[in-house]
């Protein structure tokens, strides 16, 4: 079985007509990434990017000949046949009415022979991936089949395309793909991106609004108990910070050594991250438990009982007073919120790496914080 260097992040995308995957990694961190990509279509565009290895490989669940379809719209060429239901199904874009009957009409059928990713990857010449990103049309759950050593020894992170409506014959949806990922050991983490809504029927312009959810990008990301390699507990964190789960990477960061030179950026970057992370101040908002301190104050926190809303409604009638008791009780957060910094060490250092995006959501949670967060209580 061939393998990753420690030092780089590679990155198999199947499907890789004109694109070299779904995932942005700012370019701060181009040199660590290797990418392989995988076309079925052989006339098909290719990434002629460095670091890009381009293979016209049909990867199946299982070894054998198989029918590729291309259709009128390449994009929507796949190992199955479009979905006759969903053939009256149309995407509003703003310039034009993308009509899936249309876009999946088949140009051509070719005949190709289908590999596994288990079996793609021992050729010597092809590092294994620490990344699966996916986008086959239907037939993603059929390839993670044919990748169990792969899941089981080397995939940390995995975008798969997902379908919430049937758009292609017998494909499984969006469920069926979170539950062979989960019993592989994988968390769903989230979308990365979500496809606008497509309608059964085509109404005239001004008769539109919402359609239906059909497609979109999940993400899947390795449960850190199952990774006890140093080197890919690192490559984890990383990936998780890139998909902006940032508290998940420190997580996988807790027990990993600084890298040992020569390092490549991400882990020079990491290593940074974890002592920024270490000086950072450690504030936290109460838990529950220690907002409502028994089980009485837990069933009336909103005041809904009787004796309580009956108090509250006679207090209202005092002039000032629910006024005057609510800035009162506000002082404590408000003198925490004023001596909240505008940035933080681990937000520039994010910001410098160019992971821009990750740094304003951690400074606006920050902010939203800031009223209540505390030393935690020492027991």
């Amino acid at each position: 079985m061939s393998g990753t260097p420690d030092n780089k992040i590679c990155i198999h995308h199947v499907g890789g007509r004109g694109g070299v995957g779904t995932i942005a990694i700012p370019a701060e961190f181009s040199k660590d990434i290797v990418t392989v990509l995988y076309e079925a279509d052989s006339d098909a565009k290719k990434s002629e990017s460095d670091g890009v290895i381009s293979l016209d490989y049909c990867i199946t669940g299982s070894p054998g000949y198989r029918r590729f379809f291309v259709n009128y719209d390449p994009h929507t060429s796949s190992l199955l046949a479009p979905d006759r239901e969903f053939a009256s199904f149309y995407l509003p874009t703003g310039m034009i009415d993308y009509c899936w009957s249309e876009a999946t009409r088949p140009a051509k059928t070719l005949e190709v022979y289908g590999v596994t990713l288990d079996d793609a990857t021992l050729d010597p010449a092809v590092p294994a991936p620490d990344v699966l990103t996916l986008d086959t049309q239907g037939s993603e759950l059929e390839i993670l089949g044919g990748a169990a050593r792969l899941l089981a020894q080397n995939v940390l992170a995995i975008v798969a395309e997902v379908e919430f409506q049937p758009m292609y014959e017998g494909q499984p949806l969006f469920g069926d793909v979170c539950s062979f990922l989960r019993d592989a050991g994988f968390y769903f983490v989230g979308f990365d991106r979500l496809g606008p809504g497509m309608m059964p029927y085509r109404a005239p312009s001004g008769l539109r609004a919402e359609g239906f959810l059909s497609y979109g990008d999940a993400v899947f990301l390795r449960r850190q108990d199952l990774v006890t390699s140093e080197s890919q507990r690192s490559k984890l964190a990383f990936l998780a910070i890139v998909f902006k789960q940032l508290e998940y990477g420190l997580m996988c960061l807790q027990d990993v050594a600084p890298a040992a030179a020569p390092r490549a950026t991400y882990q020079r970057f990491l290593d940074e991250l974890k002592a920024a992370a270490s000086r950072h101040p450690r504030l936290f908002c109460p838990t529950y438990a220690e907002t409502y301190r028994d089980f009485a104050h837990s069933v009336n926190r909103n005041m809904d009982a009787p004796e309580f809303s009956k108090a509250r409604e006679s207090l209202k009638h005092i002039p000032g007073l629910v006024t005057a008791v609510r800035a009162v009780r506000s002082l404590p957060r408000r003198f925490r919120a004023a001596r909240v910094p505008k940035t933080t060490e681990v937000e520039t250092l994010l910001t410098g790496y160019g992971l821009v995006a990750l740094a304003e959501q951690v400074k606006e949670m920050r902010l939203r914080d800031a009223p209540w967060a505390r030393p935690k209580p020492t027991s």
